[in-house]
């Protein structure tokens, strides 16, 4: 039965406009009316003593507030009780879009009704109770505090937190929280606790402009009034983080029945001093659940957040997912280097091309390459039979020596030529011969026509050398 206690003020918390963290000054879907609302609307009601059995107060001020999204609530009229403490506002904005309530003061302290809306043509009624006040607050603690943290803000470096406590008050007077000591005590004024660092404090549910808010060493406190029963305040701050782990302490200002902590369900959690319990979903959205009994008077319980988003604008690529893909990119780069050697052709590793296809086209190479290097010997066959024919017919008288050395030397020019742009690595027959030992015409003729077993190889100096000097007497240095 607690427990179900619990979750319904924990859904009712959740529900509450001031929190999680979008909260405004009186927080709710609320505005001022205007001239040209509908002005139909009527709100009446009767202020009652409650420490007299509800006898109703006659001429009592009774003032309306109204509410609006972007300031505080604003006074709009006051009227006084009757004799049988009856009130009424007329002309209020009767479409719905307008927020009301009403408050007065007796003994001190500071009593107001819950929050309405007007429909048109309609009366809204409501009950304005007062109490007996003190200043002591030896009856009241902490029903339920709940805290609902959000998703962290990296960029800006904070946890936006809602806190959202119900006070209960188990005597039969009203506690006023007062700036002056309250029967000899330190502070008279009702306390919340805020964790070290906290910024941006809004107030919600509970506070008014007509309360006094003062900084305390722990947090803030206010001059409000808590009557008999139950009483909720909402209130929420930034609470800013430098690292990825963040410590949060709550400090109970009164003894707390429950405490409970509900984070999203992304945010890791050092439980500490609280209890984890079954995930809660609330407004569509799932929390975990963390809760703590019994919290004695200044108790502090304390919880971790851990591996937090690091603050600060995100980077594109941090150092450790830079390390992962630098790792991943050697691999690869091994990986292919081992393809490559191993199979020679990257192509045809990634089946890109064939393995028949590039065999063909090795193939088709080696035949090109070596068809260019048939017809280079046979040119080559072909000019040294014609050297020698030259040399042949000039022995045999019938070349004289001017159509000679003309012949022999066109040929010998076509041999060089043809032997300069041919980089087949081949073996020469003639240059194995004796460097002082002048070549014969059988040593050319065998020049000529190699054995078929053998490559036929002609250099420059092979056509020199083959080619016999012509004598003194043919160059015709004795005529």
């Amino acid at each position: 039965c607690s427990m179900r206690r619990l979750f319904a003020a924990l859904l009712l918390a959740l529900t509450v406009a001031a929190l999680p963290v979008a909260v405004t000054v009186y927080a709710a879907p609320l505005h001022l009316a205007s001239a040209t609302a509908a002005a139909s609307g009527t709100l009446t009601g009767a202020l009652v003593n409650g420490s007299q059995r509800n006898a109703p107060i006659a001429n009592a001020v009774v003032t309306l507030r109204t509410y609006d999204t972007h300031s505080q609530p604003q006074d709009t009229s006051s009227v006084h009780t009757d004799s049988g403490g009856r009130f009424t506002f007329a002309n209020l904005d009767g479409s719905g879009a307008t927020t009301y309530d009403v408050y007065t003061k007796f003994q001190n302290g500071a009593f107001t009704s819950g929050a309405v809306t007007c429909a048109k043509g309609q009366t809204q009624q409501v009950t304005l109770t007062v109490y007996a006040t003190s200043t002591s607050d030896a009856n009241v603690h902490v029903s339920l505090a709940t805290i609902l943290f959000s998703s962290p803000n990296q960029l800006a470096g904070y946890i936006p937190v809602g806190e959202y406590i119900t006070f209960d008050n188990t005597g039969a007077t009203a506690y006023i929280a007062t700036p002056g000591a309250a029967n000899g005590a330190p502070m008279g004024l009702l306390r919340f606790t805020l964790p070290t660092g906290a910024t941006n404090l809004t107030l919600g549910a509970g506070f008014s402009a007509n309360q006094q808010i003062n900084q305390v060493s722990t947090g803030f406190a206010t001059t409000a009034t808590i009557p008999p029963g139950q009483t909720q305040f909402a209130f929420a701050f930034d609470l800013p983080y430098t690292a990825t782990a963040l410590d949060f302490p709550f400090k109970a200002e009164y003894a707390t029945d429950q405490v409970a902590v509900l984070m999203p369900m992304g945010v890791a959690v050092s439980a500490g001093d609280y209890t984890t319990q079954p995930p809660v979903t609330a407004n569509g959205a799932s929390y975990q659940l963390f809760t703590q009994s019994g919290v004695a008077h200044d108790r502090t319980l304390t919880m971790r957040l851990t591996q937090l988003p690091s603050p600060g604008e995100r980077p594109y690529l941090t150092f450790r997912p830079l390390v992962v893909v630098g790792a991943i990119l050697a691999l690869l780069l091994a990986l292919l280097l081992t393809l490559y050697l191993r199979r020679g052709a990257l192509a045809v590793v990634f089946g890109l091309v064939p393995a028949s296809t590039l065999r063909a086209r090795s193939r088709q190479k080696a035949t090109s390459t070596g068809a260019a290097a048939t017809r280079g010997q046979g040119e080559r066959r072909r000019l040294l039979r014609e050297l020698l024919s030259v040399e042949a017919s000039h022995d045999a008288g019938k070349l004289d020596d001017a159509a000679f050395r003309v012949r022999s030397g066109e040929v010998r020019a076509q041999l060089r030529a043809l032997i300069a742009t041919d980089t087949t690595p081949t073996r020469s027959h003639v240059a194995r011969q004796p460097a002082d030992l002048a070549p014969s015409d059988t040593a050319i003729a065998q020049a000529a026509e190699p054995n078929d077993s053998e490559s036929d190889t002609t250099t420059a100096g092979d056509v020199e050398r083959a080619t016999p000097t012509p004598t003194h007497a043919e160059t015709g240095g004795g005529r």
